[in-house]
């Protein structure tokens, strides 16, 4: 008995072994020559791109460290883009009162949510309500309308590029060459027919990261950034967050000026602007190895029960 114990003690502790030096051959490799700039006091952090995949679906708990992960990493405007749904921005706005206690919350229109610290007033974060349209050629961000929008199951990207649109919504491809591991990005041929037609791409994910010998997301992020240099059009940072650990991996940094916080339309106006017109920084970060397996376990079970 203590032989076959010996054994499958053995047998985990090589497995652990050779988990961690996956990782970390995998993070040296995900995180070489990213552009990291620091923040300057003249610049807000904007994260368009962030979902509540390990979130259980009106879990106050969960809702509350969502905000409080996105203040302690410095975030000022960050949309919540949950997949083919945004009630959880709904949930979130309609008993901020319960959930956030550490917190003022104010819906300023276009259904954004100014938060603001009780203990420090100068301390605000713009929650900006959004979400990623899944479909089977390729998925699309759309930030920032008023109310809801109804798509039925059979809109294509190019219907819900244009409901974006017409919302007055910011409009975004997400993870355009993302094939690996059922991430589905619209693909070079589909990517041609609609760049011209959005806001900007993403040009850096930060789940695509290198993961084992052949099996190297990272590369989508750099055919992406060459896609958005050989088109001459914006590409942006984000983190496509799906866990507290993973908010503030990546993001963009916009000059304070570019950004009008009058009200949630005008907030959401001058985020486009300075979008298209290249009026940013990104700051790249990956997953650390360990959170990118979790949700690729854990995650996908939750969007497999219906979690976002």
């Amino acid at each position: 008995m203590s032989r076959a114990k010996n054994l499958i003690a053995a047998t985990l502790a090589t497995v652990a072994i050779g988990l961690t030096s996956i990782g970390i051959v995998g993070e040296h490799m995900s995180n070489k020559g990213l552009e990291r700039p620091k923040k300057n006091p003249t610049e807000y952090s904007v994260s368009l791109h962030n979902h509540t995949t390990n979130l259980k679906l009106e879990d106050d708990k969960s809702l509350e460290a969502f905000v409080d992960s996105a203040f302690k990493n410095d975030l000022d405007v960050v949309a919540l883009t949950d997949s083919d749904t945004d009630e959880n921005f709904y949930y979130l706005r309609d008993n901020s009162n319960k959930i956030l206690e550490d917190y003022i919350t104010k819906d300023i229109g276009n259904d954004v949510l100014e938060i603001i610290e009780k203990e420090d007033p100068n301390e605000i974060l713009y929650l900006i309500k959004g979400q990623e349209f899944h479909r089977k050629q390729g998925h699309i961000l759309v930030i920032g309308y008023d109310g809801k929008l109804a798509f039925n199951e059979k809109a294509s990207p190019e219907d819900v590029i244009n409901i974006g649109k017409e919302n007055n919504a910011i409009v975004i491809i997400p993870h355009p060459f993302t094939t690996l591991l059922g991430s589905a990005g619209l693909g070079r041929e589909r990517l041609e027919k609609y760049y011209k037609e959005v806001d900007a791409i993403e040009s850096f994910n930060a789940m695509s990261i290198y993961f084992l010998p052949g099996l190297d997301a990272s590369k989508y992020n750099r055919d992406a950034k060459e896609f958005c240099k050989e088109k001459g059009i914006p590409g942006i940072s984000s983190s496509d967050s799906r866990a507290i650990d993973q908010i503030g991996c990546a993001y963009m940094l916009i000059e304070k000026k570019e950004l009008n916080f009058d009200n949630g339309k005008s907030l959401i106006d001058s985020v486009r602007t300075a979008v298209k017109d290249k009026k940013f920084k990104n700051y790249e970060g990956y997953f650390t190895w360990m959170s990118f397996v979790k949700f690729q376990i854990v995650g996908r079970i939750n969007i497999a029960k219906g979690k976002h």
